[in-house]
Protein backbone atom coordinates (compact mmCIF):
# COMPACT_ATOMS: atom_id res chain seq x y z
CA UNK A 1 0.00 0.00 0.00
CA UNK A 2 1.39 3.36 -1.02
CA UNK A 3 1.82 6.26 1.34
CA UNK A 4 0.44 9.32 -0.44
CA UNK A 5 0.81 12.41 1.66
CA UNK A 6 -2.41 13.57 3.29
CA UNK A 7 -4.89 12.29 0.74
CA UNK A 8 -8.34 11.73 2.23
CA UNK A 9 -9.55 8.15 2.37
CA UNK A 10 -12.77 8.49 0.39
CA UNK A 11 -15.49 5.83 0.81
CA UNK A 12 -16.68 4.36 -2.51
CA UNK A 13 -20.04 2.56 -2.63
CA UNK A 14 -21.11 -0.32 -4.85
CA UNK A 15 -24.47 -2.13 -4.75
CA UNK A 16 -25.12 -5.72 -5.83
CA UNK A 17 -28.43 -7.46 -6.51
CA UNK A 18 -28.97 -11.19 -7.10
CA UNK A 19 -28.67 -12.41 -10.67
CA UNK A 20 -30.68 -15.55 -9.95
CA UNK A 21 -34.05 -16.41 -8.45
CA UNK A 22 -34.59 -19.31 -6.08
CA UNK A 23 -34.25 -19.25 -2.33
CA UNK A 24 -32.93 -16.43 -0.22
CA UNK A 25 -29.75 -18.47 0.27
CA UNK A 26 -29.33 -18.81 -3.50
CA UNK A 27 -29.75 -15.07 -3.94
CA UNK A 28 -27.28 -14.28 -1.16
CA UNK A 29 -24.71 -16.55 -2.79
CA UNK A 30 -25.29 -14.78 -6.11
CA UNK A 31 -24.52 -11.43 -4.49
CA UNK A 32 -21.53 -12.93 -2.70
CA UNK A 33 -20.07 -14.16 -6.00
CA UNK A 34 -20.42 -10.66 -7.43
CA UNK A 35 -18.60 -9.18 -4.44
CA UNK A 36 -15.80 -11.71 -4.86
CA UNK A 37 -15.55 -10.83 -8.56
CA UNK A 38 -15.45 -7.13 -7.70
CA UNK A 39 -12.60 -7.76 -5.28
CA UNK A 40 -10.66 -9.81 -7.84
CA UNK A 41 -11.05 -7.09 -10.47
CA UNK A 42 -10.16 -4.20 -8.15
CA UNK A 43 -6.86 -5.02 -6.49
CA UNK A 44 -6.28 -1.33 -5.86
CA UNK A 45 -9.34 -1.15 -3.60
CA UNK A 46 -10.01 -2.58 -0.14
CA UNK A 47 -13.52 -3.40 1.03
CA UNK A 48 -13.94 -1.90 4.51
CA UNK A 49 -17.66 -2.41 5.23
CA UNK A 50 -20.50 -4.59 3.98
CA UNK A 51 -24.22 -4.26 4.65
CA UNK A 52 -26.66 -6.95 3.56
CA UNK A 53 -30.30 -5.80 3.24
CA UNK A 54 -32.77 -8.65 3.31
CA UNK A 55 -36.52 -9.19 3.13
CA UNK A 56 -37.27 -11.20 6.29
CA UNK A 57 -39.89 -10.46 8.91
CA UNK A 58 -39.29 -12.70 11.92
CA UNK A 59 -36.46 -12.69 14.44
CA UNK A 60 -35.98 -16.45 14.05
CA UNK A 61 -35.54 -16.15 10.26
CA UNK A 62 -33.37 -13.08 10.71
CA UNK A 63 -31.01 -14.76 13.19
CA UNK A 64 -30.72 -17.85 10.96
CA UNK A 65 -29.84 -15.67 7.99
CA UNK A 66 -27.31 -13.65 9.99
CA UNK A 67 -25.57 -16.91 10.91
CA UNK A 68 -25.44 -17.98 7.25
CA UNK A 69 -24.11 -14.62 6.05
CA UNK A 70 -21.46 -14.29 8.74
CA UNK A 71 -20.24 -17.87 8.21
CA UNK A 72 -19.95 -17.43 4.43
CA UNK A 73 -18.32 -14.03 4.76
CA UNK A 74 -15.66 -15.15 7.22
CA UNK A 75 -14.56 -17.89 4.82
CA UNK A 76 -13.72 -15.44 2.03
CA UNK A 77 -12.91 -12.12 3.68
CA UNK A 78 -10.45 -11.38 6.47
CA UNK A 79 -10.93 -7.63 6.71
CA UNK A 80 -14.33 -6.02 6.23
CA UNK A 81 -16.97 -6.24 8.99
CA UNK A 82 -20.50 -7.10 7.86
CA UNK A 83 -23.98 -6.35 9.17
CA UNK A 84 -27.41 -7.67 8.19
CA UNK A 85 -30.44 -5.36 8.15
CA UNK A 86 -34.04 -6.51 7.72
CA UNK A 87 -35.09 -3.93 5.13
CA UNK A 88 -36.49 -5.17 1.81
CA UNK A 89 -34.73 -3.78 -1.27
CA UNK A 90 -36.94 -2.43 -4.03
CA UNK A 91 -37.90 -5.26 -6.45
CA UNK A 92 -35.53 -7.75 -4.78
CA UNK A 93 -35.32 -10.02 -1.74
CA UNK A 94 -31.74 -9.04 -1.00
CA UNK A 95 -29.05 -6.51 -1.88
CA UNK A 96 -25.47 -6.12 -0.74
CA UNK A 97 -23.85 -2.73 -0.31
CA UNK A 98 -20.08 -2.56 -0.05
CA UNK A 99 -17.91 0.39 0.92
CA UNK A 100 -14.33 0.31 -0.34
CA UNK A 101 -11.38 2.68 -0.36
CA UNK A 102 -8.41 3.10 -2.64
CA UNK A 103 -5.38 1.34 -1.18
CA UNK A 104 -3.30 4.21 -2.59
CA UNK A 105 -4.49 6.28 0.36
CA UNK A 106 -4.14 3.56 3.03
CA UNK A 107 -0.96 2.70 4.93
CA UNK A 108 -2.32 -0.27 6.91
CA UNK A 109 -5.44 -2.42 7.33
CA UNK A 110 -5.78 -4.30 10.59
CA UNK A 111 -8.50 -6.61 11.86
CA UNK A 112 -9.01 -6.23 15.61
CA UNK A 113 -11.04 -8.27 18.10
CA UNK A 114 -13.03 -7.38 21.19
CA UNK A 115 -15.28 -9.94 22.91
CA UNK A 116 -15.62 -11.97 19.68
CA UNK A 117 -16.50 -8.84 17.70
CA UNK A 118 -14.27 -8.09 14.73
CA UNK A 119 -13.72 -4.51 13.68
CA UNK A 120 -11.42 -2.88 11.18
CA UNK A 121 -8.72 -0.29 11.71
CA UNK A 122 -7.73 1.64 8.58
CA UNK A 123 -4.57 3.73 8.92
CA UNK A 124 -3.86 6.60 6.56
CA UNK A 125 -1.69 9.69 6.56
CA UNK A 126 -4.52 11.90 7.86
CA UNK A 127 -5.43 9.57 10.73
CA UNK A 128 -7.05 6.26 11.63
CA UNK A 129 -10.54 5.09 10.78
CA UNK A 130 -12.37 2.46 12.84
CA UNK A 131 -15.21 0.54 11.20
CA UNK A 132 -17.52 -1.35 13.55
CA UNK A 133 -20.60 -3.20 12.27
CA UNK A 134 -23.45 -5.37 13.43
CA UNK A 135 -23.48 -4.33 17.07
CA UNK A 136 -26.50 -5.73 18.87
CA UNK A 137 -27.70 -8.81 20.64
CA UNK A 138 -29.47 -11.73 19.00
CA UNK A 139 -32.85 -12.45 20.56
CA UNK A 140 -35.99 -14.16 19.31
CA UNK A 141 -38.02 -11.88 21.58
CA UNK A 142 -37.60 -8.17 20.96
CA UNK A 143 -36.48 -6.08 23.92
CA UNK A 144 -35.33 -2.74 22.51
CA UNK A 145 -34.03 -1.46 25.83
CA UNK A 146 -31.75 -4.47 26.46
CA UNK A 147 -30.67 -4.69 22.84
CA UNK A 148 -29.83 -0.99 22.52
CA UNK A 149 -27.97 -1.10 25.83
CA UNK A 150 -25.94 -4.11 24.63
CA UNK A 151 -25.07 -2.40 21.31
CA UNK A 152 -23.85 0.78 23.01
CA UNK A 153 -21.92 -1.14 25.66
CA UNK A 154 -20.07 -3.05 22.94
CA UNK A 155 -19.37 0.13 20.99
CA UNK A 156 -18.16 1.93 24.10
CA UNK A 157 -15.79 -0.90 24.99
CA UNK A 158 -14.23 -1.05 21.52
CA UNK A 159 -13.84 2.73 21.37
CA UNK A 160 -12.24 2.78 24.83
CA UNK A 161 -9.72 0.11 23.80
CA UNK A 162 -8.65 2.38 20.94
CA UNK A 163 -8.42 5.47 23.15
CA UNK A 164 -11.64 6.91 21.72
CA UNK A 165 -15.19 7.63 22.82
CA UNK A 166 -18.50 8.47 21.13
CA UNK A 167 -17.21 11.99 20.50
CA UNK A 168 -14.88 10.46 17.89
CA UNK A 169 -17.70 8.80 15.93
CA UNK A 170 -18.26 10.60 12.63
CA UNK A 171 -21.00 8.40 11.12
CA UNK A 172 -23.48 6.10 12.83
CA UNK A 173 -26.33 3.93 11.56
CA UNK A 174 -29.03 2.91 14.05
CA UNK A 175 -31.46 0.23 12.86
CA UNK A 176 -34.39 -0.31 15.21
CA UNK A 177 -37.05 -3.00 14.94
CA UNK A 178 -40.53 -1.52 14.40
CA UNK A 179 -39.16 1.90 15.26
CA UNK A 180 -42.45 3.70 15.99
CA UNK A 181 -44.12 0.77 17.77
CA UNK A 182 -44.46 0.55 21.53
CA UNK A 183 -43.44 -1.97 24.16
CA UNK A 184 -45.83 -1.20 26.99
CA UNK A 185 -45.98 2.61 27.30
CA UNK A 186 -42.60 3.21 25.66
CA UNK A 187 -41.92 3.85 21.98
CA UNK A 188 -38.99 1.92 20.49
CA UNK A 189 -37.24 4.95 18.96
CA UNK A 190 -37.65 6.95 22.14
CA UNK A 191 -36.21 4.08 24.19
CA UNK A 192 -33.23 4.02 21.83
CA UNK A 193 -32.77 7.81 22.09
CA UNK A 194 -32.88 7.69 25.88
CA UNK A 195 -30.14 5.02 25.99
CA UNK A 196 -28.04 6.81 23.38
CA UNK A 197 -28.26 9.98 25.45
CA UNK A 198 -27.13 8.12 28.56
CA UNK A 199 -24.00 6.80 26.85
CA UNK A 200 -23.30 10.09 25.06
CA UNK A 201 -23.56 12.00 28.35
CA UNK A 202 -20.19 10.54 29.38
CA UNK A 203 -18.39 12.14 26.42
CA UNK A 204 -17.33 15.55 25.19
CA UNK A 205 -18.40 16.27 21.62
CA UNK A 206 -15.80 18.84 20.55
CA UNK A 207 -16.74 18.43 16.89
CA UNK A 208 -20.47 17.90 17.31
CA UNK A 209 -22.45 14.69 17.45
CA UNK A 210 -22.05 12.04 14.70
CA UNK A 211 -23.89 12.21 11.43
CA UNK A 212 -26.48 9.48 11.90
CA UNK A 213 -29.52 7.65 10.65
CA UNK A 214 -32.18 6.27 12.98
CA UNK A 215 -34.39 4.04 10.88
CA UNK A 216 -36.79 1.14 11.26
CA UNK A 217 -36.34 -2.48 10.27
CA UNK A 218 -38.79 -5.37 10.19
CA UNK A 219 -37.06 -7.50 12.84
CA UNK A 220 -33.68 -8.05 14.47
CA UNK A 221 -34.00 -5.82 17.53
CA UNK A 222 -31.25 -3.20 17.32
CA UNK A 223 -28.25 -3.10 15.00
CA UNK A 224 -25.65 -0.33 15.24
CA UNK A 225 -22.87 0.36 12.72
CA UNK A 226 -20.36 3.17 13.03
CA UNK A 227 -17.26 4.89 11.67
CA UNK A 228 -14.95 6.54 14.17
CA UNK A 229 -11.95 8.69 13.29
CA UNK A 230 -8.74 9.64 15.08
CA UNK A 231 -7.14 12.60 13.30
CA UNK A 232 -3.42 13.32 13.14
CA UNK A 233 -4.33 17.04 13.12
CA UNK A 234 -4.01 17.52 9.35
CA UNK A 235 -7.73 16.78 8.96
CA UNK A 236 -10.64 18.80 10.35
CA UNK A 237 -13.93 17.30 11.54
CA UNK A 238 -16.80 19.76 11.03
CA UNK A 239 -20.51 19.47 11.95
CA UNK A 240 -22.91 20.89 9.35
CA UNK A 241 -26.14 22.58 10.38
CA UNK A 242 -29.21 22.86 8.18
CA UNK A 243 -30.52 26.28 7.16
CA UNK A 244 -34.10 24.96 7.19
CA UNK A 245 -34.18 22.32 9.95
CA UNK A 246 -33.53 22.57 13.67
CA UNK A 247 -30.59 20.62 15.05
CA UNK A 248 -32.18 17.28 15.93
CA UNK A 249 -30.48 17.29 19.32
CA UNK A 250 -32.37 20.54 20.10
CA UNK A 251 -35.87 19.22 19.37
CA UNK A 252 -38.39 20.28 21.98
CA UNK A 253 -40.94 18.14 23.80
CA UNK A 254 -43.50 19.26 21.20
CA UNK A 255 -42.16 16.66 18.74
CA UNK A 256 -40.67 14.12 21.16
CA UNK A 257 -42.72 11.09 22.14
CA UNK A 258 -43.97 10.88 25.71
CA UNK A 259 -43.35 7.13 25.79
CA UNK A 260 -39.89 7.33 27.38
CA UNK A 261 -37.95 5.26 29.90
CA UNK A 262 -36.80 8.54 31.47
CA UNK A 263 -38.85 11.25 33.17
CA UNK A 264 -38.32 13.49 30.15
CA UNK A 265 -37.80 12.13 26.61
CA UNK A 266 -34.32 12.58 25.15
CA UNK A 267 -33.76 14.24 21.80
CA UNK A 268 -32.02 12.32 18.99
CA UNK A 269 -28.31 13.13 19.24
CA UNK A 270 -26.93 13.67 15.75
CA UNK A 271 -25.80 16.41 13.38
CA UNK A 272 -27.43 17.00 10.01
CA UNK A 273 -24.12 16.16 8.33
CA UNK A 274 -20.44 15.72 9.17
CA UNK A 275 -17.47 16.77 7.05
CA UNK A 276 -13.86 15.57 7.05
CA UNK A 277 -11.57 17.97 5.20
CA UNK A 278 -7.94 18.75 4.59
CA UNK A 279 -5.97 20.53 1.87
CA UNK A 280 -6.83 17.87 -0.73
CA UNK A 281 -10.61 18.00 -0.38
CA UNK A 282 -13.53 17.02 1.80
CA UNK A 283 -15.91 14.12 2.42
CA UNK A 284 -19.45 14.75 3.60
CA UNK A 285 -21.62 12.21 5.43
CA UNK A 286 -25.28 13.27 5.16
CA UNK A 287 -27.52 12.07 7.97
CA UNK A 288 -30.92 10.53 7.46
CA UNK A 289 -33.06 13.44 6.26
CA UNK A 290 -36.84 13.70 5.97
CA UNK A 291 -39.48 16.26 5.00
CA UNK A 292 -39.14 18.31 8.18
CA UNK A 293 -39.10 22.09 8.33
CA UNK A 294 -37.83 23.49 11.61
CA UNK A 295 -38.83 20.55 13.78
CA UNK A 296 -42.26 19.88 12.26
CA UNK A 297 -43.17 17.29 9.63
CA UNK A 298 -44.07 18.75 6.23
CA UNK A 299 -46.59 17.53 3.61
CA UNK A 300 -47.99 14.88 5.92
CA UNK A 301 -48.86 11.61 4.13
CA UNK A 302 -48.03 12.94 0.63
CA UNK A 303 -45.21 10.67 -0.46
CA UNK A 304 -44.29 12.44 -3.71
CA UNK A 305 -44.08 15.87 -2.10
CA UNK A 306 -42.19 14.47 0.88
CA UNK A 307 -39.65 12.93 -1.49
CA UNK A 308 -39.06 16.20 -3.33
CA UNK A 309 -38.92 18.21 -0.10
CA UNK A 310 -36.43 15.78 1.42
CA UNK A 311 -34.08 16.13 -1.55
CA UNK A 312 -34.52 19.92 -1.36
CA UNK A 313 -33.54 19.80 2.33
CA UNK A 314 -30.38 17.90 1.39
CA UNK A 315 -29.56 20.37 -1.39
CA UNK A 316 -29.95 23.31 1.00
CA UNK A 317 -27.85 21.53 3.62
CA UNK A 318 -25.07 20.89 1.11
CA UNK A 319 -25.34 24.20 -0.76
CA UNK A 320 -22.13 26.18 -1.18
CA UNK A 321 -23.33 29.09 0.95
CA UNK A 322 -24.43 26.88 3.85
CA UNK A 323 -21.25 24.80 3.82
CA UNK A 324 -19.07 27.92 3.83
CA UNK A 325 -21.05 29.31 6.78
CA UNK A 326 -20.23 26.06 8.58
CA UNK A 327 -16.48 26.58 7.81
CA UNK A 328 -16.32 23.93 5.11
CA UNK A 329 -13.81 24.55 2.30
CA UNK A 330 -15.19 26.32 -0.78
CA UNK A 331 -16.27 24.15 -3.67
CA UNK A 332 -19.31 22.43 -5.08
CA UNK A 333 -20.35 19.16 -3.52
CA UNK A 334 -20.56 16.05 -5.69
CA UNK A 335 -23.16 13.62 -4.36
CA UNK A 336 -22.04 10.06 -5.04
CA UNK A 337 -24.60 7.92 -3.18
CA UNK A 338 -28.09 8.09 -1.71
CA UNK A 339 -29.93 5.51 0.37
CA UNK A 340 -33.66 6.10 0.16
CA UNK A 341 -35.91 4.55 2.81
CA UNK A 342 -39.61 4.23 1.93
CA UNK A 343 -42.28 3.41 4.51
CA UNK A 344 -44.33 1.05 2.27
CA UNK A 345 -43.03 -0.80 -0.79
CA UNK A 346 -46.13 0.12 -2.81
CA UNK A 347 -45.04 3.77 -2.52
CA UNK A 348 -41.59 3.12 -3.95
CA UNK A 349 -42.39 3.62 -7.64
CA UNK A 350 -43.67 7.13 -6.91
CA UNK A 351 -40.65 7.85 -4.70
CA UNK A 352 -38.21 6.66 -7.39
CA UNK A 353 -39.88 8.91 -9.95
CA UNK A 354 -39.85 11.93 -7.62
CA UNK A 355 -36.25 11.48 -6.47
CA UNK A 356 -34.77 10.74 -9.89
CA UNK A 357 -36.45 13.85 -11.30
CA UNK A 358 -34.39 16.06 -8.98
CA UNK A 359 -30.99 14.34 -8.65
CA UNK A 360 -28.17 13.86 -11.13
CA UNK A 361 -28.12 10.69 -13.23
CA UNK A 362 -24.68 9.63 -11.95
CA UNK A 363 -25.73 9.37 -8.29
CA UNK A 364 -25.95 5.72 -7.15
CA UNK A 365 -29.23 5.13 -5.35
CA UNK A 366 -30.55 2.25 -3.23
CA UNK A 367 -34.26 2.07 -2.34
CA UNK A 368 -35.30 0.13 0.77
CA UNK A 369 -38.56 -0.52 2.57
CA UNK A 370 -38.22 0.77 6.13
CA UNK A 371 -40.38 2.52 8.67
CA UNK A 372 -39.41 6.13 9.39
CA UNK A 373 -38.93 7.63 12.86
CA UNK A 374 -42.27 9.50 12.85
CA UNK A 375 -45.55 7.81 11.89
CA UNK A 376 -46.50 10.60 9.46
CA UNK A 377 -43.19 10.53 7.59
CA UNK A 378 -43.02 8.30 4.52
CA UNK A 379 -39.50 8.86 3.15
CA UNK A 380 -36.00 9.34 4.55
CA UNK A 381 -32.80 9.85 2.56
CA UNK A 382 -29.13 9.74 3.59
CA UNK A 383 -26.12 10.41 1.44
CA UNK A 384 -22.41 10.55 0.77
CA UNK A 385 -20.49 13.11 -1.22
CA UNK A 386 -17.20 14.90 -1.72
CA UNK A 387 -15.63 18.23 -2.50
CA UNK A 388 -12.45 18.25 -4.56
CA UNK A 389 -9.86 20.97 -4.06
Amino acid sequence: MANVDNLLVEPLVEIFFPEVGGTLTDQWHSCLQQVKHYQSQNNNKAVIKVTCFVDVDSNEDYNNFVGLVQGDWERIEKFAPISVVSQAPYQHLISVEIISVSTENVTKLEVCQCDNISYLKVASTEGEYFIISGLGEKRVETDIEKQAWAAFEKAEKILRIEGLDFGDVIRQWNYIEKIVDYTGPNQHYQIFNDIRTEFYSKCEFKHGYPAATGIGMACGGVVVDLFAFKSNHTCQVIPVKSPVQYDAHKYTEKVLVAGSINKLPSSPKFERAKVLQNHSGAIIFISGTAAIKGQDSDNILQVGKQSVNTVENIKKLTGIENLQQCKVMPGEINLSYLRVYVKKREMTTEVVRAVEDVIANNVKTLYLEADICRPELLVEIEGLGNIKN
